[in-house]
């Protein structure tokens, strides 16, 4: 099937993914087409002009051109001069021209997930929001539906799910049913509305293995490689291709609507991936906003891939609403599950600012929790998670830590070549010395990776030979390349961008030492990151912060070190350590690479996967230590 006949095929479904941003909001939508257009456009569309008349449109461009920061400014300049004009001309918000404004500044902000600046644009001035102990649905008289739809959406980003409903009570306009609608959806899939119903259900005994062929394992994602790259897809790639290699029958199948959802329109139901297959569930006439509609429709598309592939075992991977469509689907044919939660949710957004006072956090949580009650086995990727997991009720016999790890084959060189050649030659287009020390990452740029703090140190030392080189992408990237300006070390940091998955072996070529600065927060403080341990594969040590789950990959002086988060002073001094004992870096480094080849490859993992896939399809109770670990 040709590319435009599967774009045609898929146009429904198209369809029905614009209607559920524009559901949200409307400048969502928009934020999404600027993305994805050419950046001449984006850089017409954040002309003076717009910035004038249309602030939000140009911050949105803006921020679609990677310069977050940038954006929240031009929006943050727009919200005070209209706070300005309403103050001299002692106006106040509820009149058409100012409430329109400011229902458009509080949507580009909600996009931009500023909710300070969103409050700002829609309350401004006058007298909302309510006073302390107020309704939380209060719509006091003279506050138009827009306005009101807008105060829900930044309840919403806030977090607040039943004061954004709230908010929409009695709004008699069709923009307000429609995200009314998606919120109420939203509830039903955080609080596992479904799944709870289901749990009286009348469900098939479980199935007892009989045939003698090989074991067939359906893992049930998010999203898969190509189209989406991150440490998630690319530790998907890393058990199923060692599963296959291992004589497992693994095959994956994405969330429902995936990749056409992230603009993919030419996706195929069908596609192979370096020799894994992966199914995508994209139906021909669309699909339902989030909720209990949508989860249903996800549960009949599996079970008709159930029903033809027939698998041994479900292994459902992070998020909750994977594993709700596979414990649901499971019930159907007598099934097991095996749950693995990779991440928590919850303490990601709390960590990028969510307050854990809010529905959101609360649900999630819950939510994550009642899928572990119910999975047969649980697997996480660290001991400090498989402890909070088992802290949650989780039996811990049933709770297994698989850490993070890379195929047996990462050592090798893509680009060929010796390991010299290679350094040289990426070292000579970045524009990097060859004689240099260079520390290096490669990471999505978040705020909590806390790169600043060796930006800091660099600073601090004033060696001209020293560089940073980070290899990757993210919302903190316009903040950090300002920090480094302003410090002093621009010249001194290298931003690659985003690099692909193939070339980043050749990156750390370029490397000496390996940094993990990262900030101690609630979601560091238990998800260990993938990327340190491809570090550790080609023979880098490495310089992390002190926290639970970096301590156990590094094995602090064995494989590299760990200093104090967020102290630019301790960071300079062991910086200035590693660079000055080049003989160190290639003895610790040599131990990392042996440590990795021989405990943290995907062919060690599948061997434990086995016996967890064992162990979910024996009824049987079988005694087994606490926390098993590879």
């Amino acid at each position: 099937m040709t590319m435009f006949m599967l774009a045609a095929r898929n146009l429904p479904l198209a369809a029905s993914v614009a209607r559920v941003h524009l559901g949200r909001a409307g400048l969502k939508a928009t934020s999404v087409l600027l993305r994805r257009s050419p950046r001449s456009i984006r850089r017409q569309v954040s002309a003076p002009l717009v910035r004038h008349f249309r602030p939000e449109l140009a911050a949105l461009a803006v921020a679609a051109d990677g310069r977050a920061p940038e954006a929240r400014l031009v929006l943050s300049q727009a919200i005070e001069s209209l706070n300005t004009q309403e103050s001299q001309a002692q106006d106040r918000a509820g009149s058409p021209t100012a409430s329109a404004s400011r229902r458009r500044f509080a949507q580009a902000a909600v996009v931009l997930h500023d909710v300070p600046l969103a409050q700002r644009a829609l309350y401004g001035e006058c007298s909302w929001p309510p006073a302390p102990g107020a309704p939380t649905g209060a719509n006091p008289r003279g506050i138009t539906a827009s306005m009101a739809i807008a105060r829900s959406m930044v309840a919403a980003e806030q977090g607040n799910i039943d004061a954004a409903i709230a908010h929409l009570h009695g709004v008699d306009r069709s923009a307000a049913r429609t995200l009314q609608a998606r919120l109420v959806g939203e509830r039903q899939v955080l609080r596992a509305e479904l799944l709870s119903d289901s749990v009286d259900d009348p469900q098939r005994p479980r199935r007892l293995r009989q045939r003698s062929g090989a074991l067939s394992a359906l893992h049930v994602v998010s999203g898969a490689l190509p189209e989406q790259q991150s440490g998630y897809t690319v530790r998907t790639q890393g058990i199923m291709s060692a599963q296959r290699h291992a004589g497992i029958d693994a095959q994956a199948v994405t969330r429902l609507g995936f990749p056409v959802d992230i603009g993919v329109f030419a996706a195929s139901a069908q596609a192979t991936h370096e020799g894994v297959p992966y199914h995508h569930l994209l139906p021909t006439h669309g699909i339902p906003v989030p909720g209990r509609a949508r989860q249903e429709m996800a549960v009949d598309e599996l079970s008709r891939l159930v029903r033809r592939l027939q698998p041994d075992v479900l292994h459902a991977h992070s998020k909750h609403e994977n594993a709700q469509v596979a414990l649901l689907t499971a019930r159907r044919f007598g099934l097991p599950v095996v749950y693995e939660a990779r991440g928590f949710l919850e303490e990601t957004w709390v960590s990028t600012g969510g307050d854990q006072n809010t529905d959101f956090y609360r649900w999630s949580r819950e939510a994550e929790t009642r899928c572990m009650q119910q999975a047969d086995q649980v697997v996480t990727i660290s001991s400090a998670m498989a402890r909070d997991i088992v802290m949650r009720g989780i039996p811990a016999h049933q709770v297994h830590v698989v850490p993070n790890a890379v195929p047996s084959s990462f050592a090798d060189r893509p680009s060929g070549g010796h390991r010299e050649q290679v350094r040289a030659e990426v070292r000579r287009r970045l524009g990097i010395p060859a004689d240099a020390r260079v520390f290096g990452t490669v990471t999505t740029l978040n705020d909590y990776e806390g790169l600043e703090t060796v930006i800091e140190a660099l600073a601090m030392l004033r060696d001209p030979m020293l560089r940073l080189l980070v290899v990757g992408n993210g919302p903190a990237r316009a903040m950090l390349a300002a920090h480094a300006q302003n410090a002093g070390v621009g010249e001194q940091v290298i931003f690659t961008g985003r690099v692909g998955h193939q070339h980043v072996r050749d990156h750390l070529d370029a490397m000496d030492v390996f940094v993990l600065p990262r900030r101690d927060t609630a979601v560091t403080r238990l998800v260990p990151p993938l990327k340190p341990l491809e570090a550790m594969a080609v023979g880098l040590p490495v310089l992390a912060s002190d926290l639970l789950p970096l301590a156990e990959i590094v094995q602090p002086g064995a494989l590299g070190e760990v200093v104090a988060a967020t102290e630019p002073a301790e960071w300079a001094e062991r910086m200035n350590s590693w660079a000055g004992d080049p003989d160190r870096v290639q003895e610790t480094g040599a131990r990392a690479a042996a440590f990795v080849a021989a405990k943290r490859t995907w062919a060690q993992a599948t061997q434990h996967y086995s016996g967890i896939y064992a162990s979910a399809l024996n009824p049987a109770p079988v005694a087994r230590p606490s926390l098993v670990s590879i």
